[in-house]
């Protein structure tokens, strides 16, 4: 998810859409004003275009407070010298920035918001990056941040230095093949672990969205006549955390694809090991999909294939299932909120939360016999 997303995501968390609004009085769709005659249908009419019109003024002025409320916070965490908060300024910068690009015309509302150039964005991601050497999950938000695509030897620092922090650790081994070591056979023999510290790194968007709040008046124009000030600042907090980039470790997987020429690349038994470690280790549902497909590719027999398949199913059922559960601010608070409490749990994954979603709604963790997922869910990786 890119940046200027944020507030497509923020609406989505909270019960909408990109259209979705404060509450006007309930009007007939202008479907159902065509099945009127004469003047009631124009009068109808007319009434779901002003109110159409009224939800478009509202929005826009929703996102230009969210905007100001970012520069804000953008400011004072970048006041505060801690390295963590000067990384999510320099993060909160990019995304104004980004908005900015991306509205039309001359004359931004945005223009001259951030506090940064792109210039000096990088020189204080550096700094960053350097005063952060003894920080592992500074060094993992640099090396997997959407914002350091732009700055690769900035991303391969902190993957090298990922590499002596947490020489155990397969996830940081797999990011470096991509990026740091891409001429070396893999080796993945001293990894003793899987740590993406997917929610670790959303835990410090929400401390520092916490100790620098939103305001009970933003929080009040918010879609579906407003949420409480917490809810909108958690939510913000995962739009921005959103555009970490999930390693797809594509130089691992082309490595051990019988099917892209064999598994050349590296030994047939350490890509074995990496599919099933993955698979059985990976803390989101993307990375136990690529797992299960490095397995299938290197299956030996049509009972191995199947025996994957069915994970595969099972993997695809939860994920689906729990879609449909995962509580959103604008439903239940108190819910939201204690759902919030479970993804800050230490040692908390995507996995794990998903199970418990499930559990909690008596779902079964495994697929009816006759369930079958939609093509597009099981796409090859």
């Amino acid at each position: 998810m890119r940046s200027a997303s944020l507030l497509v995501l923020v609406l989505a968390l909270l019960g909408g859409s990109a259209q979705a609004l404060p509450p006007t009085p309930r009007l007939p769709p202008p479907e159902r004003c065509e099945a009127m005659d004469g003047r009631a249908r124009e009068a109808c009419l007319l009434r779901a275009r002003g109110a159409e019109a009224g939800r478009s003024r509202d929005l826009a002025r929703f996102n230009g407070a969210v905007d100001r409320y970012l520069a804000r916070l953008e400011a004072r965490l970048l006041a505060t010298g801690e390295v963590r908060d000067q990384l999510l300024s320099a993060r909160i910068g990019a995304w104004i920035a980004s908005r900015a690009r991306a509205l039309d015309g001359a004359g931004s509302p945005l223009d001259g918001l951030s506090g940064f150039r792109p210039d000096e964005r990088g020189v204080l991601l550096e700094a960053v990056q350097r005063r952060g050497q003894d920080d592992a999950l500074v060094q993992w938000m640099l090396a997997t941040d959407a914002l350091t695509l732009a700055y690769p030897s900035l991303r391969r620092a902190a993957i090298a230095r990922l590499l002596e922090l947490e020489p155990d650790n397969l996830a940081a081994r797999l990011l470096a093949v991509d990026v740091v070591l891409p001429g070396e056979t893999l080796d993945v023999a001293a990894s003793t672990r899987f740590d993406a510290h997917h929610y670790e790194r959303l835990r410090v968007y929400l401390e520092a969205f916490e100790r620098h709040p939103p305001s009970r008046a933003l929080a009040r124009m918010a879609p579906d006549g407003g949420v409480e000030v917490d809810v909108l600042a958690a939510t913000l907090a995962m739009g921005l955390w959103s555009d970490d980039a999930t390693p797809m470790y594509q130089a691992v997987v082309a490595r051990c694809a019988p099917d892209l020429g064999g598994a050349t690349g590296a030994p047939r038994a350490a890509c074995e090991r990496v599919g099933r470690e993955l698979a059985e280790r990976g803390d989101t549902v993307l990375v136990r999909g690529i797992g299960l497909a490095m397995q299938q590719r290197l299956a030996a027999s049509e009972e191995e294939v199947d025996a994957l398949r069915a994970q595969r199913r099972t993997l695809t059922w939860q994920s689906l299932r729990s879609a449909g559960l995962t509580p959103t601010p604008a439903g239940d608070a108190a819910r939201f909120r204690a759902w919030m409490r479970q993804v800050r749990a230490p040692g908390m994954t995507e996995i794990e939360l998903i199970r418990s979603l499930l559990i909690e709604a008596g779902e079964p963790l495994e697929p009816p016999v006759y369930w079958r997922p939609q093509p597009q869910t099981l796409r090859r990786v």
